[in-house]
């Protein structure tokens, strides 16, 4: 009998926002023609039998590599929050977390392949998943072995390419019909992001809000802590006072 899989985050995109801050030009040779399977659309959580599977909808599918899958143009990466602390370079992508917040675990998925990474004791390593993601029409799935509960999440899209080292395509302030072209050098390199808000004032700060529930509170336990120290050292005073 098939899990029957329950919504736990549903987080949409606008769509029409494949140009990163508005001035990329993407290669549409390299993207089948339409940059709609750039496009993020939605991020779904769902709980399957337990555990979280990750969608990622797209706004299409194309195929300029061949793959097998059906799908080559884009390379998408899912970075989760499942605790405090964690990682706050959002691996390559050229964008960071917000100050105080970080990531345990980085998905990539592209048409040929699917990799994993995990922060422990503060290292990242790479490790195997148990099966890789699936395409279903417009959208990929990610099965994970995290519990399902609430997390947070980072979703970029990039231009795949198998024919340089990284896989994707590095924005070029000047170059031919098959770079990404941008105005200025140092750009992030993912064309969309997973962003309720100011897309564009993210690709300027190169600092990329979390969706979803989870947030590190490290920050206000601090602050609570420090309010009760200060509130015991008072009534220690005022009742030495009174013996006093």
């Amino acid at each position: 009998m098939p899990f029957v899989a329950a919504a736990l985050l549903t987080i949409t995109d606008p769509a029409g926002d494949t140009r990163g801050d508005g001035s990329y030009t993407s290669p549409p040779a390299l993207v089948g023609g339409s940059e709609n399977s750039l496009d993020i659309r939605e991020l779904r959580a769902e709980n399957v039998a337990g555990r979280v599977r990750i969608v990622v909808g797209l706004g299409g599918v194309a195929n300029p590599w061949n793959a097998p899958s059906g799908w080559s143009s884009t390379l998408i990466d899912v970075f989760v929050k499942t605790s405090v602390g964690g990682e706050q370079g959002l691996a390559d992508t050229g964008f960071v977390t917000p100050p105080g917040d970080g990531w345990q675990r980085h998905y990539q998925v592209s048409g040929f392949r699917t990799r994993a990474w995990h922060v422990v004791n503060g290292e990242t390593q790479e490790v195997s998943l148990a099966t890789p993601a699936v395409r279903r029409g417009t959208e990929v799935s990610i099965d994970t072995d995290l519990p399902a509960r609430s997390y947070s999440y980072w979703v970029t899209s990039r231009i795949y390419s198998p024919l340089t080292s990284s896989g994707f395509l590095t924005p070029r302030v000047a170059g031919g019909s098959s770079d990404l072209l941008v105005p200025r050098a140092g750009m992030p390199s993912p064309v969309d992001v997973l962003l309720v808000g100011d897309q564009a004032r993210a690709y300027i700060t190169r600092i990329l809000p979390p969706g979803g529930q989870l947030r590190d509170r490290r920050s206000t336990l601090l602050l609570i802590l420090a309010v009760l120290g200060v509130l015991a050292a008072v009534i220690a005073t005022f009742r030495a006072w009174r013996r006093t």
